[in-house]
């Protein structure tokens, strides 16, 4: 992990450093040695995926090197997916619903059964991390972007390497056209078209200002949305190459956009913590969707009008997207869920609001 903050002791004989897996180490200046480690309750959803075949069904990747499988009609998880040795970034399903992708940290992508929940293969050659993994149409390629600026095709069926495509930047995020002939990819500030049959660049969509972080076709291949850093999301037509809408609400970064299956709907989230519903053939907003508590990271739809979103703050929640209301919350049991401490005696105003903030109630 990271390393994101370090302070030394008044004395200057110990170091305290922070890191992004919610772990503060106290080391010994002096002999360089770990003296104590204090690790936090973090829960993370930095993916999730509908699985076409089957209505009630949802997977997520997560910080707990897990993909969970949770059934909406009970809101309860029904099988988790485990083998990854750090946190999943991404997660995807087939058209059939015969797979499951996984893409890590830990270099790896993983092939699943949903069944049985049995690894079928672990793909290898990824130098860093994977941020994105895909299938096409026909299920025959499993597509993966990595943190190592490349593109990787893979045989679903045999987990063999088909090929790699270099790139100059970390690669984000990917999306298949829906006939499977092109490849759409998020690196930098642009967005590339690749060809899938012979590995040509055919396009180069410019115009954000920041980090594209995710890509999206429409059902019909005619347009792709794009959502960055520089807090708009871009509807493109593929055909002249030029963005067709600009769309302008979000306050700070996108990090997950989907289209609707008719096309009719582009959902955009974000670092703000909110998600955006918007009309592809005026650019207006139709909704903002304000319940969760972090960054939004990932986007699903489940029907024309139900959305699914995965945040960072270790929830994912269905959406009916024209009322603008959230209907479920999904949410894994933290370590004191549900417990009162309303009557407890002796804790500090900090305590009982870190122990709120892992599932504690008070009144």
């Amino acid at each position: 992990y990271w390393i994101w903050a370090v302070r030394f002791s008044t004395d200057g004989s110990k170091l305290l450093s922070g890191s992004g897996g919610a772990t503060l180490t106290l080391w010994d200046v002096q002999s360089r040695q770990v003296l104590k480690t204090l690790q936090a309750y973090t829960y993370y959803i930095w993916s999730i995926a509908t699985i076409p075949e089957a209505d009630s069904l949802l997977i997520c990747g997560d910080s707990e090197k897990e993909i969970q499988m949770w059934d909406q009609s009970t809101n309860q998880i029904i099988r988790t997916f485990t083998g990854h040795q750090a946190w999943v970034f991404s997660v995807a399903a087939s058209s059939s619903g015969q797979w499951i992708s996984s893409g890590s940290e830990d270099r790896t992508i993983r092939l699943w059964n949903p069944q049985t929940g049995q690894c079928l293969h672990t793909l290898e050659g990824h130098e860093d991390w994977i941020w994105s993994v895909m299938f096409s149409p026909n299920e025959q390629i499993l597509a993966s972007g990595s943190e190592d600026r490349t593109i990787r095709l893979w045989n679903t069926q045999t987990g063999a390497l088909l090929t790699t495509w270099n790139n100059q930047e970390p690669v984000y995020s990917i999306a298949f056209s829906s006939d499977g002939q092109f490849l759409a990819s998020s690196s930098g500030q642009i967005i590339k078209l690749w060809e899938v049959k012979t590995g040509d660049i055919t396009t180069l969509l410019e115009g954000h200002t920041d980090w594209v972080r995710c890509v999206a076709f429409s059902p019909d291949g005619k347009l792709l949305a794009s959502g960055s850093a520089d807090h708009t999301v871009r509807l493109w037509d593929i055909k002249t190459a030029r963005s067709q809408f600009i769309l302008q609400g979000h306050t700070r970064g996108v990090r997950a956009i989907s289209i609707s299956a008719d096309g009719c709907r582009l959902a955009s989230g974000g670092e703000d913590q909110t998600i955006r519903v918007w009309d592809t053939s005026t650019g207006s907003c139709l909704q903002a969707l304000e319940e969760h508590t972090a960054s939004v990271c990932s986007l699903a739809w489940k029907q024309d009008n139900l959305l699914i979103s995965g945040s960072v703050d270790g929830s994912m929640k269905c959406w009916n997207s024209e009322a603008g209301e959230c209907l479920q919350t999904f949410q894994r049991n933290r370590p004191y869920e549900g417990m009162n401490i309303t009557s407890t005696i002796g804790l500090t105003d900090a305590q009982k609001l870190s122990l709120r903030e892992l599932g504690a109630m008070s009144t």
